[in-house]
C-alpha cells in the first residue's frame, strides 16, 4: 500500500496535514510481500526514491527522524537552501547531514503523545541558502534558489509500543556462549521485529572500539518473531564477522536508537584483539517494531518506516574466555 506524498512549491502547513494524514493511517498498515527489510529496498537506476524512517523510544517524548533522498540510485545531499525538516503538533525541526554532503539527514524531534504525527517536507530555507559549506562541493549547477524536490512531503504515524520484558537492564554476561533472551508480547499483526546493538570494547592495550550490529527477527505474523521470543548469542554481537551494516535500512536503524552519533567507528571488534586482549564490552540492546510503506508518485522506490524501540544495557566481561 502507498504512503502519501504530494508535490508543490507552496503548501502551507494546514494544507499538508489536511491532505496527508487520511492516508497516513492507512500507510502505517503497509502491504506485505516485498515490504520487508530483511532485503534493503530496491534503489531504482533511474528516477528519484525516498528511504524516512522516525522511531519513538518506550520512554520517550522525542522521535529519532532520518532521511535520504536519492536521484537515479545517488543519494542527494541537498544544497542551495533546499532542506528536510520534520514536524509534528508541538516542534518543527531541521534534519542534519550526519556529515557535510553527505546525503543523510538526522535529528530528534518532540512529539505530543505515542498518538501524534511525524510528517517530513522538502523546503526551501533562506538561512540554508547562506550557508557556504555547499559553495566549494563542486557540485554542478547549484545555486541558492528553490531545486526539485522542493514540495516533497509525507507524514507516519507509530505503531504500538514495544516492551522488553527480558532481558533486564544492567545483565552481564561472562561467556560467548551465553544466550539473549528477548521477550516480548507479540501483535500478531504484520509488524517486523528488529534488534540492533551499539557497542564498545576495551582492550588491555588501552585501545578502545565502537561497533553496531542490526538484524531483523522475523514478523509478528510469521516465522521468527510470532511468539514473542528469541535467542540472541553473545559471541554474535560482540564479535560481528562483517564489522559493518548490511544496507541502509539497517544503518539507518541502529544509528537512529544510539546516542551519540557521530562518536561511532564502524568496524569489528574482533580485528583490535589482534593487538590487545579483549577486557569487556559495554552495550545498548534495543528491540524495534517497524511498519513500513512504499512511497507513491512521484517517487519511483524506496521505503517509509514508522517504529516504536525499547533498549536495555548490558555488559561482557569474559571469564577464561
Amino acid at each position: 500500500m502507498d504512503s502519501p506524498l504530494t508535490t508543490g512549491k507552496a503548501m502551507s502547513s494546514g494544507i499538508l496535514r489536511g491532505a496527508v494524514i487520511v492516508a497516513a493511517i492507512s500507510m502505517m498498515y503497509g502491504c506485505g510481500g516485498d515490504e520487508s527489510t530483511a532485503q534493503p529496498p530496491k534503489i531504482p537506476e533511474k528516477g528519484i526514491a525516498a528511504l524516512v524512517q522516525a522511531n519513538l523510544p518506550a520512554s520517550g517524548a522525542q522521535a529519532q527522524v532520518g532521511a535520504v533522498i536519492f536521484k537515479d540510485s545517488v543519494r542527494q545531499p541537498l544544497v542551495g537552501g533546499d532542506v528536510i525538516f520534520a514536524e509534528s503538533a508541538i516542534d518543527k525541526v531541521r534534519l542534519n547531514a550526519l556529515e557535510n554532503l553527505s546525503g543523510d539527514y538526522q535529528g530528534l524531534l518532540e512529539v505530543a503523545s505515542e498518538y501524534d504525527t511525524v510528517y517530513f517536507s522538502v523546503e526551501y530555507d533562506v538561512a540554508a541558502a547562506q550557508d557556504k559549506s555547499w559553495f566549494t562541493s563542486g557540485l554542478p549547477d547549484v545555486s541558492a534558489r528553490p531545486g526539485e524536490l522542493v514540495g516533497l512531503t509525507t507524514s507516519i504515524e507509530f505503531p504500538p509500543a514495544i516492551h522488553l520484558a527480558s532481558p533486564a537492564a544492567q545483565m552481564e554476561y561472562a561467556s560467548r556462549s551465553d544466550r539473549i533472551a528477548l521477550q516480548w508480547a507479540p501483535l500478531g499483526e504484520n509488524d517486523q521485529i528488529r534488534y540492533t546493538v551499539r557497542g564498545r570494547c576495551d582492550y588491555s592495550n588501552g585501545r578502545r572500539q565502537y561497533y553496531t550490529r542490526s538484524e531483523v527477527l522475523g514478523r509478528e505474523d510469521g516465522a521468527g518473531a510470532a511468539e514473542g521470543y528469541a535467542e540472541i548469542k553473545v559471541g554474535d554481537i560482540i564479535a560481528s564477522q562483517d564489522g559493518a551494516e548490511s544496507g541502509f535500512l539497517a544503518d539507518m536503524s541502529a544509528r537512529l536508537v544510539g546516542a551519540v552519533v557521530d562518536a561511532l567507528t564502524f568496524g569489528s571488534p574482533e580485528a583490535e584483539m589482534r593487538n590487545g586482549e579483549l577486557q569487556s564490552c559495554e552495550f545498548d540492546l534495543s528491540l524495534l517494531r517497524e511498519r513500513m510503506s512504499t512511497p507513491a508518485q512521484p517517487f519511483d522506490g524506496g521505503r517509509i518506516i514508522a517504529s516504536r524501540s525499547d533498549t536495555v544495557r548490558l555488559y561482557y566481561h569474559p571469564i577464561g574466555e
